[in-house]
């Protein structure tokens, strides 16, 4: 009985030793046993690799006959000003584009709806400036997008392939954000032509027909007619090719000898 005394004497001192005992470990876990709690004190250098392959040549026969690709384009000069932009497609949110990387989205051929927003006003809008174009199937569209560093408002503008090749030269792909845009049941959409109605055709050498009426028993010209008159009279004399017909009568109220002379004096 004593010595059994003894070893719960020896095991209650033990276990009173190692109750609130610290377990001596390096400063960088800095692991105590009094709470359970693991903190790290110092943190490995970590990194998150924002960034995929350069920008090679894109082949459009990897697309399907009703699908289109965009690729957007936020080139160095933004370097400065250091905001990202966000981009949406279609209502789906396609990335966060930082300066000097781009990105590339494939979606449903037709008419697409692209807003976009400067990061730093964090209003989850895409109000800065939207676009409404028109994508052919199996083709590729580039658009670059900037800060306007006085407004510090988002800009889309699209570019020609051959000027999009030169801006993206040296950029890599922006990857480490998951792309929402979904080209999914799509349908091949033809853009409605406009049909537009052929001019009229111009008649040539259409003679022209001017009235010029006489009071009763007058050859007095009327004030209504005397600029009409100078005009034809201009027009006659800078084209002294054209041919003029005038033509005049009287009324048959009295003799005919003096009607003869008043529809000469007219």
């Amino acid at each position: 009985m004593r010595n059994r005394n003894k070893l719960l004497t020896v095991l209650i001192m033990l276990i009173a030793m190692t109750g609130c005992q610290t377990v001596s470990t390096p400063i960088e876990q800095g692991i105590s046993t009094a709470d359970g709690m693991r903190q790290l004190n110092k943190i490995e250098s970590i990194q998150w690799d924002k960034t995929g392959e350069a920008f090679s040549i894109l082949n459009n026969l990897q697309l399907d006959a009703n699908q289109s690709r965009i690729v957007f384009i936020h080139d160095h000069l933004d370097q400065t000003i250091p905001h990202s932009i966000n981009i949406d497609v279609d209502s789906a949110f396609h990335t966060s584009l930082h300066p000097g990387q781009y990105s590339q989205s494939i979606v449903c051929n037709g008419e697409q709806v692209i807003g976009i927003q400067n990061s730093a006003v964090n209003t989850n809008t895409f109000n800065d400036q939207i676009v409404t174009p028109f994508f052919q199937p199996q083709q590729t569209y580039y658009y670059q997008v900037s800060l306007d560093p006085q407004s510090d408002k988002a800009s889309i503008n699209p570019v020609e392939e051959a000027v999009a090749f030169q801006l993206l030269q040296g950029l890599s792909e922006q990857t480490h954000q998951k792309n929402r845009v979904e080209a999914k049941d799509c349908t091949v959409i033809e853009k409605e032509t406009e049909t537009v109605e052929p001019p009229a055709p111009v008649e040539v050498n259409k003679p022209i027909t001017l009235d010029v009426l006489f009071d009763f028993d007058s050859a007095k010209i009327k004030s209504t007619y005397q600029q009409t008159l100078r005009d034809v009279a201009q027009f006659l004399s800078a084209n002294a090719n054209t041919k003029a017909v005038l033509e005049g009568h009287t009324d048959s109220t009295g003799p005919a000898s003096y009607n003869l002379i008043l529809s000469q004096a007219r």
